[in-house]
């Protein structure tokens, strides 16, 4: 650990922050003081080193320790990088940031843009759809960044206080203003992303592969294909590569409108794993995509998990079951290359990537599918009409089974599980008896009923528990509410 009489290198990069490496071993490690020190110093865990950080704050500083500096800087630096690294974002861990970096100011520590592009990215996180009050506080951030107020300055002053000689305007990097950029589109708000625009434009900077990506992700959701096909024109100007990222978010893009790009994005993707024997037909299609859309796709780039999700789930709304299948069985057949997938040894003992797994995203998507398109057909009724009917109750029991067998723990979120029964509703003709039984068996296998007690499982769990009558008008209820979009959400299908 490294004890205030240490001298802390400057660096400008966040790995580097603390310096040379931490003796960790503290001088009295019985001292409650040393003990929480060394925690902060050592510990992988965030909520251990903020539990350490709140403790240090209650207790008096050891002798030798600047009266002005209550806990080391290089241990308040490690733990701006444990909170920044959080994988949840929210409005705790930018409170938690906010404190330990006016912590480092109002000691005499050297705030870095690493640290502001932090906080500013946790500003515009907590929920799942950033509001605007969200990306004012990034701007509030933004805004003690430029100036050198202390953080938080903007955001509550009377909590937050300048103090004299401390403090310097900080130059934002690009980084920046696509984090501002990012917050700022996921709002879904015009003005706000102008603003955000206008301030990157007003920096001078070049944007970057990222601020492109967060520029289409706005069009996608709002469903311009002009803003989508103008990012493309502009990335393709500057040379700057689309990657496998920019693939699968052009999919996402283009599947409301133009289905057909998609087919042929994910065919050109997939021919690098399963290699087609008309190797004209992919290059064509890849010119066609390049000359027509400003898509370019280079050879041997490989298609990842989330390229599948989004291609089963694109199948899956637009009503194409064997697509959406297609593309399943090609990922469980696909070995997970991605940095940081499992690896297991071979029976030479040699480390060996694995197949992706199932994950819960696609069975929802599924689920969907069938809540969406799936009808209830009489036996022997398809047959007499000579039809093909995908959307079956017997397609979804299959599916089903699979799902209800997936390994692990982990619970299905809420609106897969309510689409699961709203799908089986309406493929079974509102059979009673197989709604009560799926639902018997999901709440066997995921521990339920979930939610509190105004949530729609809870009512569901309720409603298939009274009499058969009053349940039967409630499965009638729930598929009127499903057939009339009053359920349907494009979130859904994220």
């Amino acid at each position: 650990m490294l004890y205030p009489n240490s001298k802390l290198p400057q660096s400008p990069s966040e790995d580097d922050a603390e310096g040379e490496p931490l003796d960790i071993t503290p001088p009295n490690p019985d001292t409650p003081y040393y003990h929480h020190l060394h925690v902060l110093a050592s510990t992988q865990s965030e909520t251990e080193a903020w539990a350490s950080y709140t403790q240090l704050l209650k207790l008096p500083t050891p002798e030798g320790f600047p009266e002005d500096v209550p806990i080391a800087l290089p241990n308040l630096h490690r733990l701006c990088r444990l909170l920044s690294r959080s994988k949840q974002k929210n409005r705790t861990v930018f409170l938690r940031l906010l404190s330990v970096m006016y912590l480092v100011y109002r000691s005499g520590g050297q705030l870095r843009v690493f640290h502001w592009n932090a906080l500013i990215d946790c500003a515009g996180k907590g929920v799942r759809k950033p509001r605007m009050e969200d990306f004012k506080l990034a701007l509030d951030v933004f805004t003690d960044m430029i100036t050198g107020k202390p953080p938080g300055a903007t955001y509550s002053p009377s909590e937050y206080r300048a103090m004299p000689d401390l403090g310097q305007p900080i130059q934002p990097d690009i980084v920046t203003y696509t984090t501002l950029l990012n917050i700022a589109a996921k709002t879904l708000q015009g003005h706000a992303l102008r603003q955000a625009t206008s301030l990157l434009r007003s920096s001078g900077l070049a944007p970057n592969r990222i601020t492109h990506l967060c520029l289409m992700a706005y069009y996608t959701s709002t469903r311009d294909l002009n803003g989508v096909r103008s990012t493309l024109i502009q990335m393709h100007s500057r040379g700057l590569e689309l990657g496998i990222d920019g693939a699968n978010s052009c999919m996402w893009a283009y599947a409301h409108r133009r289905l057909d790009i998609v087919r042929n994005i994910y065919r050109i993707l997939r021919h690098t794993i399963f290699p087609e024997s008309n190797i004209e037909e992919i290059a064509s299609l890849k010119q066609k995509l390049q000359e027509e859309e400003t898509i370019l796709l280079p050879e041997g780039m490989r298609p990842n998990e989330i390229t599948f999700t989004s291609m089963i789930q694109c199948m899956a709304y637009n009503g194409d079951l064997d697509a959406a299948l297609d593309a399943f069985y090609d990922m469980m057949t696909t070995d997970n290359v991605e940095v940081g997938a499992a690896l297991q040894p071979d029976t030479d003992g040699v480390l060996k990537p694995v197949p992706y797994n199932a994950t819960h995203a696609i069975y929802r998507a599924l689920f969907l599918g069938f809540a969406r398109h799936g009808d209830y057909v009489v036996d022997g009724l398809a047959s007499r009409l000579k039809q093909k009917r995908p959307w079956s109750l017997d397609a979804l029991q299959s599916i089903y089974d699979t799902f209800i067998m997936m390994p692990g723990d982990d619970v299905p979120t809420k609106t897969t599980i309510y689409w699961l029964m709203v799908a089986f509703n309406k493929v079974s003709g509102q059979d009673l008896v197989c709604m009560r039984q799926v639902w018997a068996e999901m709440v066997e296998r995921f521990n339920g009923p979930w939610g509190g007690p105004d949530n729609r499982l809870q009512r569901m769990h309720r409603s298939l528990d009274l009499s058969d009558e009053e349940a039967r008008r409630y499965l009638q209820e729930l598929e009127h509410y499903s057939d009339n979009s009053g359920g349907w959400r494009e979130s859904d299908w994220l």
